[in-house]
């Protein structure tokens, strides 16, 4: 009988499910979820035994609701994973061969027998209901198994072994691993059985290499254990069709044991002091894991007893904080390192007057530089304008104009002797005072600036802004010497009053291409000096005239 065409009399109660169907000539796979259907079918159409020809489906068995009639389903061929999954009681299953994957899964009560082995995850979370298995069972078997003690516990037979994880993380129910030839002569229990076990109970026979000590232990059975073992195993024998077992299963109780978890005073009791985290990486962690824990092939460092963090002065490593470690684009580009970034932060946390004083540090002359002739290559730079725009630095330096002149540090006894008033000699001096040295300026003009007052326009410079700029030289301390032109005698004498002396006096004579008429070309610095100092009737009348200009840098410009 097909379950796709259910029998209309309720007397038919045996039907066959077939995990393959006939197309015209095609024969095609069922897939898992129609299968289901088909068996959910005939259980509502009455069928209590039923057969089903599997193809590797899943889930069969599973989701039967009780229906106080027991259903008793035959699996032949190949079962998918889950064989029994959520299986309620009432529900039988026998599978005549081995089985996939969470065979058991969330059991809530189905009789499930396996005529050969299970692989991983057997009884996985089963909370009710028997597994009964013919073979051995694969990895991670009757993990999170629990016990509900309105109902009988869960129970999982394993005639030959079980693989590594056994019973990891088990809360209730019983297992039973017999160890009738196991696959491993040495060890019926896997790799780090019950880890992390709370509860339920496990009887095994044969050697064991080892079990999670911490958290069960290891006990003789009990007579009232031997009753239950050796009653229930001719139950389970019989399910299994090898009854001819028993005598040697249950011959001789001293080769069984059993493995139960501590309960939670127990555990309180054995709590053990605090173990050092050195002493922790060398006598247990790397003794399970190998010298340098799971990272030891990636060390390259030299190996210490020291723990690889600890706290204090005698830590092994330290952090280094790399903020700034490199420069964000706008000081990377300013030529005098100035920290814009910072200042913006400043400003955002309402340091404004801070954040103004801040470019003194680096700069005397921030609303003459910053604020006016700079091209801001800091704003080209700024990532900010990748959003919007760059922040204004220009009207940051503007805003400086009337900024003190900073406090120097303490005096150290130096004195030092910088020749030339220009930006080089003015930077010089400003950052040696600032450090609390005393620093006497000489510059040969009759006043300081250098190319910014003599050779920068007074359209792109006005005098007022300058003028005020270098006037806090004085307030900084500053010896200023002008008019005093440097030559031999001079520096013998300025290098005898002063203790180191620095060398700023520019570079004035103009670079000349050499070429036919070349000495009637007029170099652009004197051009320039000659707009801001001299008579205008020194100054050639170009009206009219086709000018060439030689270069394109900022004179040129």
């Amino acid at each position: 009988m097909s379950a796709r065409k259910p029998a209309k009399n309720t007397a038919a109660r045996k039907v066959v499910v077939d995990g393959m169907e006939k197309k015209g000539h095609l024969v095609s796979r069922v897939s898992s979820r129609e299968l289901e259907e088909y068996v959910q079918a005939a259980v509502e159409k009455g069928a209590r035994t039923i057969t089903v020809k599997a193809m590797g489906q899943h889930g069969i068995g599973g989701r039967i609701w009780p229906r106080h009639e027991r259903i008793k389903i035959t699996v032949e061929g190949t079962s998918g994973q889950r064989l029994g999954s959520m299986g309620f009681e009432g529900t039988e299953i026998l599978l005549k061969g081995s089985a996939s994957d969470d065979t058991g899964w969330i059991n809530c009560g189905a009789e499930i027998t396996v005529l050969g082995n299970v692989t991983n995850g057997a009884h996985n979370a089963a909370a009710q209901g028997k597994l009964y298995v013919a073979g051995g069972g694969g990895a991670r078997c009757d993990t999170m198994t629990k016990h509900n003690p309105r109902f009988d516990p869960p129970e999982s037979w394993y005639l030959r072994d079980v693989g590594d994880s056994f019973a990891e993380f088990k809360a209730g129910g019983i297992a039973v691993v017999c160890g009738h030839k196991p696959r491993n002569p040495e060890n019926v229990l896997g790799y780090r059985p019950c880890v992390g076990m709370v509860g339920g109970t496990i009887y095994f026979r044969g050697p064991h290499q080892g079990y999670s000590e911490s958290d069960a232990k290891l006990l003789e059975l009990t007579p009232q254990d031997w009753d239950w073992l050796t009653g229930n195993m001719k139950t389970y024998l019989k399910k299994i069709k090898r009854p001819e077992l028993i005598g040697e299963l249950t011959e001789d109780i001293s080769k069984w044991s059993k493995i139960v978890a501590f309960t939670p005073a127990e555990k309180a009791a054995r709590a053990r002091a605090r173990v050092p985290m050195g002493e922790f990486r060398l006598d247990q962690w790397e003794k399970a894991v190998g010298s340098g824990g799971i990272f030891g092939p990636y060390i390259s460092h030299e190996r210490t007893a020291l723990p690889y963090v600890t706290t204090g002065e005698d830590r092994r490593l330290r952090p280094i904080w790399a903020n700034d470690k490199y420069l964000p684009p706008c000081a990377y580009t300013c030529p005098t390192r100035i920290p814009s970034h910072k200042r913006a932060t400043m400003i955002r946390q309402g340091r404004v007057k801070e954040a103004l004083e801040m470019v003194l540090e680096y700069s005397p002359l921030p609303a003459t530089v910053c604020g006016e002739v700079c091209p801001n290559l800091c704003m080209t730079a700024c990532t900010r304008g990748r959003v919007d725009r760059p922040l204004n630095i220009k009207e940051y330096g503007r805003a400086a104009l009337e900024l003190k002149a900073p406090k120097p540090a303490k005096g150290t006894g130096n004195t030092i002797g910088v020749i030339g008033a220009g930006p080089a000699g003015l930077s010089a001096a400003w950052q040696l005072a600032l450090k609390g040295h005393s620093v006497n300026l000489y510059e040969s003009a009759d006043k300081m600036g250098g190319k910014l007052d003599m050779a920068i326009p007074r359209d792109r410079l006005p005098q007022e802004i300058l003028q005020k700029e270098l006037s806090r030289f004085k307030e900084l301390g500053v010896n200023l010497h002008m008019g005093q032109k440097v030559d031999k005698k001079a520096f013998r004498a300025i290098k005898k009053d002063n203790d180191f002396v620095v060398v700023a006096c520019g570079a004035h004579a103009p670079r000349m291409i050499p070429f036919k008429g070349s000495k009637d070309v007029l170099p652009g610095i004197e051009f320039l000096k000659q707009m801001n100092f001299g008579d205008r009737g020194e100054v050639p009348d170009l009206k009219g005239q086709h000018v060439v200009v030689i270069g394109a840098g900022n004179v040129g410009m």
